[in-house]
């Protein structure tokens, strides 16, 4: 059983890492709207299973937050629903399922990773089946489920808001307790920073991130310094004439309250880097 913690009125999330990444369920009147489907048809199975025994409907709706594997891969158990995402994220999946999400090379990962071999023993990438740009209502009996599109960590991405609970839930565009993955190669920090001020101007009063444990405004406001500040900082760097391989001894970048993970630093000084280099 996954430990489902209770969000709102309408809203439950998981957040113990049972599916890699989070996920939050929202009930309607009649139906049930997913946000996110985790990394495995096993667990995202059971999960399923659990949301409609516990609240007595059933789902409709799949929102996909971005196209990241661990909010992607349990697709196949939705198959029934409408699964909804950017036309850009659709793009991306379409692509990662002809390219790097291949037979062969899922077998090669769980070669790699044995603890994934029964998980995706029969998976199958299931695509979006409706998708838009922009911004996007689901609406039934007057309560609404709000999507932006953000184009931040990913790009693609949206946030999800629920304005008679003033909700949010926002995929990976906040990391909360933990240093944010901003390697993506499509990843647009400038359009992630603008998300994050969106969403604080909404001025919610619970935040569901990606990774990381249900927060409020105040982190959001926390990643966002973050993320400008190194923005700020690289740009000076570049502008020094400074290179790509002197980005890990340079010891000038700004400080993050938690507790940084090596690697993901490195990646986000990198693409940091390339993209700041590019649009200066």
């Amino acid at each position: 059983m996954i430990e489902l913690e209770r969000v709102s009125d309408s809203v439950w999330a998981h957040t113990k890492g049972k599916t890699r990444g989070n996920g939050a369920f929202i009930k309607l009147k009649d139906n049930l709207v997913m946000v996110d489907t985790g990394m495995d048809p096993v667990t995202t199975k059971n999960l399923r299973e659990q949301a409609e025994k516990e609240t007595g409907l059933p789902f409709k709706y799949v929102i996909l937050t971005h196209y990241h594997t661990d909010h992607v891969f349990g697709n196949q158990v939705f198959e029934d629903c409408e699964i909804l995402s950017t036309k850009a994220t659709y793009n991306i999946m379409k692509k990662n399922k002809e390219v790097q999400w291949t037979e062969e090379n899922l077998k090669e990962r769980m070669k790699e990773t044995p603890e994934l071999k029964k998980k995706w023993k029969d998976l199958r990438i299931v695509l979006p089946t409706k998708t838009f740009e922009e911004r996007y209502t689901i609406e039934e009996a007057g309560k609404k489920v709000r999507i932006v599109e953000a184009n931040g960590h990913t790009e693609g991405d949206v946030y999800v808001y629920l304005p008679d609970e003033d909700i949010l839930i926002v995929g990976d565009l906040l990391f909360a307790k933990t240093y944010p993955y901003g390697g993506d190669p499509t990843a647009d920090p400038y359009l992630w920073i603008q998300a994050l001020d969106e969403m604080i101007k909404s001025h919610p009063k619970k935040v569901v991130p990606g990774h990381g444990p249900i927060t409020k405004t105040e982190e959001l406001k926390l990643h966002r310094n973050y993320l400008n500040d190194l923005v700020e900082e690289m740009k000076r760097f570049v502008k020094l004439g400074r290179r790509k391989a002197e980005l890990e001894a340079y010891d000038n970048w700004p400080d993050f309250p938690y507790e940084v993970d090596t690697d993901r630093h490195q990646s986000m000084l990198e693409h940091t880097y390339e993209f700041v280099k590019k649009n200066t």
